[in-house]
């Protein structure tokens, strides 16, 4: 299977991805995408609105949500700022663990002081990096996942909550890996409609219904996203970038951006950015 993401770790020897993430009030720039390896975020403040396939769920301060292996995930901060520790273990790590099996699944949101415990001596261990941290590091890793199969492993009769057999989703992933594929190209809603092989009608019903947006819209962010990434290498101006992002009508693009991002192009702090 094709993957949104795929991650990749700075050290070969320490597949272990963990930081702090910042999400403002009701921010919704987080693209919505699925990986191989689980991903388990701690929230220290705040809350947020978490779309797990075609489930939502809320996450407020102590909780830790889990994204399960292919699951489509989107975050959306809540009504205040959102702060969390993202910790991604490769699944080479998490395979490793005796007590652990490939299609491991756990229950969406949980609520433990032990596992809350652990991430406070993860942020210590990663901070600090103190000698023979990176094996500090993989035991309390092994201990979070532990606890996670001794009290939360879910059941069959809650597979629906996390698994990314929904025809729902899968069309949507579908979708996606096809607009990634072709954003830069002039595709249109009715080109995915035709990969995907429903109605536009429908489909478009159950993107919005999944993502929280429409398909255009996903596809136009896609788009932004690249011609910012491309203004800031300083290598592409405005006109440039949004060309070969996919846009053809630079007042458009313009609009749409701001849109998206809350500013223009041409606001952009950053001093290549120019006409």
């Amino acid at each position: 299977m094709t993957l949104y993401e795929k991650h990749t770790y700075s050290e070969k020897d320490f597949p272990v991805i963990f930081h702090l993430d910042r999400r403002g009030q009701a921010s919704d720039d987080f693209p919505i995408h699925w990986h191989e390896n689980i991903e388990l975020l701690y929230f220290v403040e705040g809350d947020a609105e978490i779309t797990l396939n075609d489930q939502h769920v809320r996450a407020e301060k102590g909780d830790v949500v889990v994204i399960n292996s292919e699951i489509l995930h989107w975050i959306r901060g809540g009504e205040t700022r959102s702060v969390y520790y993202c910790l991604i273990p490769d699944r080479t790590l998490t395979d490793s663990f005796p007590f652990m099996s490939p299609d491991s699944l756990f229950m969406p949101v949980v609520r433990d002081r032990m596992i809350a415990r652990y991430y406070e001596q993860l942020a210590e261990e990663v901070d600090q990096m103190p000698s023979g941290y990176q094996r500090a590091v993989f035991a309390l890793i092994e201990l979070i996942f532990l606890q996670l199969t001794r009290r939360y492993q879910t059941g069959r009769e809650n597979r629906e909550l996390t698994d990314s057999g929904n025809p729902k989703v899968e069309m949507v992933k579908s979708a996606i890996r096809f607009l990634r594929g072709h954003y830069r190209e002039g595709i249109s809603v009715a080109d995915v409609c035709t990969h995907v092989g429903f109605s536009k009608c429908y489909f478009c019903h159950v993107f919005k219904e999944i993502t929280g947006q429409t398909a255009l819209e996903y596809l136009n962010r896609l788009r932004c996203m690249n011609a910012r990434k491309m203004m800031a290498s300083g290598q592409y101006n405005i006109s440039e970038s949004a060309l070969q992002s996919g846009f053809h009508n630079l007042s458009y693009f313009s609009r749409t951006y701001k849109k998206v991002f809350g500013r223009l192009p041409s606001q952009e702090k950053h001093p290549d950015f120019a006409e």
